[in-house]
C-alpha cells in the first residue's frame, strides 16, 4: 500500500469549492469523456488545509481513472450505535493502470466500498489471486480520499467491472 499523505482534508475531488471547512460527500462531478471512467467526490477548500485540498482536487490526475483488481476482503463490523447492526464493506486491492497518473504504473492501494458486497466469487478472486485470468480492469464512483492523523483511506460508493483490456486502460487516461 502506498502512503500517498497528502494532508488532513476531509473529503477530496476535481471541482472547486470555496465553501470554509466543509465536508461534502455526495455531489459528484461526472467525468468529461465517458461512464466508463471513474468518478470522484466533490472538494471543498478549507482554510485548515489548503494545500491538502489542491491536491486532492487532482486526485484523478494522481490515480488515473481505470485500476486492475488483484484481491477483495469483505468486512463486517458491528455498528457504534446499534449492536445489533452490521455495517458491511469491501475493501478492494487494486493497481494504478494509467501511464500518465502521477503515482508509478502497478501501485497497489486499496479502495474500501461501504455497504457493498464482493462483485467477484470466491473462485474469481482465486483467479485474480493466482494470476490465471486476464487482468479485470474497474472503475469507481465518488472515489473520494480521506486523511486523518498519520493514515488516510480511500473511499467508494461502487465499483464497476470496465468491458476493456489492462492495456486498453493504461493508454486512455
Amino acid at each position: 500500500m502506498v502512503d500517498l499523505n497528502l494532508g488532513n482534508v476531509q473529503n477530496k475531488n476535481i471541482k472547486d469549492g470555496n465553501a470554509t471547512n466543509a465536508v461534502k460527500v455526495n455531489n459528484v462531478v461526472s467525468t468529461a469523456n465517458s461512464k466508463l471512467e471513474s468518478t470522484f467526490a466533490e472538494v471543498h477548500a478549507g482554510k485548515n488545509a489548503p494545500v491538502q485540498a489542491t491536491l486532492d482536487k487532482h486526485l484523478n490526475r494522481a490515480l488515473g481513472k481505470y485500476f486492475t483488481v488483484t484481491g477483495a476482503e469483505f468486512q463486517e463490523t458491528p455498528d457504534f450505535n446499534d449492536p445489533d447492526k452490521l455495517n458491511t464493506a469491501t475493501v478492494y486491492s487494486v493497481r494504478v493502470t494509467s501511464k500518465k497518473a502521477w503515482l508509478p504504473l502497478g501501485t497497489e492501494i486499496q479502495v474500501k466500498v461501504k455497504n457493498h458486497k464482493p462483485i467477484f466469487t470466491q473462485p474469481e478472486l482465486q483467479d485474480i489471486m493466482f494470476g490465471s485470468t486476464s487482468p479485470i480492469v474497474v472503475r469507481f464512483d465518488e472515489l473520494a480520499h480521506y486523511h486523518f492523523g498519520n493514515g488516510e483511506s480511500l473511499n467508494a460508493v461502487d465499483i464497476h467491472k470496465v468491458s476493456i483490456s489492462a492495456k486498453e486502460a493504461m493508454n486512455l487516461d
